[in-house]
Formats: structure tokens, C-alpha cells, sequence
């Protein structure tokens, strides 16, 4: 199972509430997505304390709302591919999840 599978649905309410950032969509969008800008190591559920997968940086885009993978949105001015993983600082991270 690939981190991108793991880590898919794990994102908090008071997570999203946080990082939540409508961006900008190209052409014919799934009206109910938004996408996350998230500047924080992001907490997964489930994980053991004592591990050092405690704390995972999700440095892709995340889905809980199953868009097309390969679609191209535009947030902020920068276009990302959705379902890939992108290269980000080590303290930021782009997520696609349910508005």
C-alpha cells in the first residue's frame, strides 16, 4: 500500500478547518473539492506513538472525493496533478479533500 493510499481520508476536521484554502480550479472542476495548503506536519490516525511514523509530512495531493488522477489544477498560480506526488518544502504540502 503505497502513503498516498495510507494517508488517503486521514485529515482531520480541525485539520481542514486550519488549512483550508479554496485555490483556484482549472476549467471544469468537481464543484465539492477544494484544495488543502497545508504548512504542518499532518497527524495520520492510526499510527503508533512510539514510531517514528508518528508524524508524516504528506508531501502529494490527497483525495477523499475520488477526482480523476492526472487532472491539472491551478492553486495560487501553481498547477498540480492530481493523484502525484509533488515537490514541496519540507514543511508544505498540497491535498485535494471533500469541501
Amino acid at each position: 500500500m503505497s502513503l498516498f493510499d495510507a494517508a488517503e481520508g486521514k485529515l482531520s476536521a480541525a485539520q481542514f478547518r486550519q488549512f483550508a484554502d479554496d485555490g483556484h480550479y482549472d476549467g471544469a472542476a468537481e464543484p465539492n473539492c477544494r484544495v488543502i495548503v497545508d504548512t504542518e506536519t499532518i497527524w495520520l490516525e492510526g499510527e503508533e506513538s512510539s514510531s517514528s511514523r508518528e508524524q508524516t509530512t504528506l508531501a502529494f495531493l490527497l483525495s477523499e472525493v475520488n477526482p480523476v488522477r492526472g487532472k491539472v489544477v491551478v492553486v495560487k498560480g501553481v498547477s498540480y496533478e492530481l493523484g502525484r506526488r509533488i515537490s514541496t518544502t519540507d514543511t508544505e504540502a498540497v491535498h485535494l479533500v471533500a469541501r
